[in-house]
Order: C-alpha cells, then sequence, then structure tokens
C-alpha cells in the first residue's frame, strides 16, 4: 500500500475514533483478549480502559475518560500507576466525553443515512 493510501486511512480512522480498525487494519497490529477494566481515580471517577490492540507485548488501551477536556497531567499519572501494576509498557488514547458524544451523533448519521439509502433501493 502506498504511503499516501495508509496516511489518508490513517486519517480517516482518527476522524471516526475508529481505533480498532486503525490498529488492527491500518497499522496490523495484532487483537488483544484482555477483558475491558475499569480504573478508578479516586475522586468518584472512572475510567473505562477498552484494549485494542497488542504489539511486541505493548497492549493499546482506548481510555474513556469522563470530562470534557483531556485530562491533565496528574490525572494521567494516576491512570499509569496503577495500569503500571498490570502493564509495565502500554499505549493509552484517551477519548473524553465530548469525543464521544461526537462519536455517537456520526453513528446516528451513518444509521439514517443506511435507512435511507435503504428506502430508496426498494
Amino acid at each position: 500500500m502506498p504511503h499516501g493510501d495508509r496516511l489518508n486511512d490513517i486519517k480517516v480512522c482518527l476522524d471516526a475514533l475508529d481505533l480498532e480498525r486503525l490498529f488492527g487494519d491500518v497499522l496490523l497490529w495484532g487483537r488483544t483478549a484482555p477483558a475491558p477494566r475499569d480504573i478508578g481515580l479516586g475522586d468518584g471517577q472512572r475510567v473505562r480502559l477498552q484494549p485494542l490492540a497488542e504489539l511486541g507485548g505493548v497492549p493499546v488501551f482506548r481510555a474513556d475518560w469522563p470530562g470534557a477536556k483531556p485530562p491533565t497531567v496528574a490525572e494521567r499519572r494516576k491512570v499509569q500507576r496503577k495500569l503500571m501494576e498490570t502493564y509495565s509498557e502500554h499505549l493509552l488514547v484517551y477519548i473524553t466525553q465530548r469525543e464521544r458524544e461526537r462519536e455517537r451523533e456520526r453513528e446516528r448519521e451513518r444509521e439514517r443515512e443506511n435507512y435511507c439509502s435503504l428506502g430508496r433501493e426498494r
């Protein structure tokens, strides 16, 4: 695959927050088996970690951040310390509440488009 095509695929995946496709199909990382896990931040908030892929023993996790803004350095360190108990090396991709809302809106839009296109085929 030419570099331009791969870069375009990366951009499309990032724009759509399609991280599973990005790591698995575009970057060709291996699938991973760990179950999702929640990490408490000590202030009543929790971060959901969804395993996405693995390469050379380094897992990638999607971290669903509860706030609308990205985590601060101190907040990222809390998550890092908790995850280090299990994985000494790892990659975290933080997704904020605002990004998840945009992701859901894009999914609803795709569903509407699919529904409308099915109606035209009849």
